[in-house]
């Protein structure tokens, strides 16, 4: 597998979070982890793993945060339309060929019980 620099985008959800952690399962992949604020985030290899803190409104915070990065793997809530132009356009000032934008999970109950019961979510039976 080759190894790449990844930035997440909203690292501090539940799916940030979740994507983190299959990243640092699954590969080598230098991880950017970007989110509003660094108290939620915790590092758990220092070697592969680096925080930036902005916004993704902020042309100058995504400049910044995708220089060097591969692919950028994003997961947001709110105004989504807008997100994806302000990081499409980032992408493009800075050669970042590869972008996945999740939105939503769980509509099948495959969320992991461990994200169900942090978030309160119940399956049916």
């Amino acid at each position: 597998m080759i190894d790449e620099n990844v930035l997440i985008i909203g690292a501090t959800g539940d799916l940030g979070i979740a994507a983190t952690q299959a990243f640092l399962t699954n590969g080598d992949d230098k991880l950017t982890l970007f989110a509003r604020s660094a108290n939620r985030i915790s590092i758990q290899d220092g070697s592969c793993e680096s925080v930036f803190v902005g916004d993704v409104m902020s042309d100058q915070d995504l400049d910044k945060a995708l220089q060097g990065q591969d692919a950028v793997f994003a997961v947001l809530s709110g105004n989504l339309g807008i997100y994806a132009d302000e990081i499409v356009q980032a992408m493009e000032r800075n050669g970042a060929l590869r972008l996945v934008f999740i939105t939503l999970m769980g509509i099948y109950n495959e969320i992991p019980a461990s994200i169900r019961e942090r978030v309160g979510i119940n399956t049916p039976n």
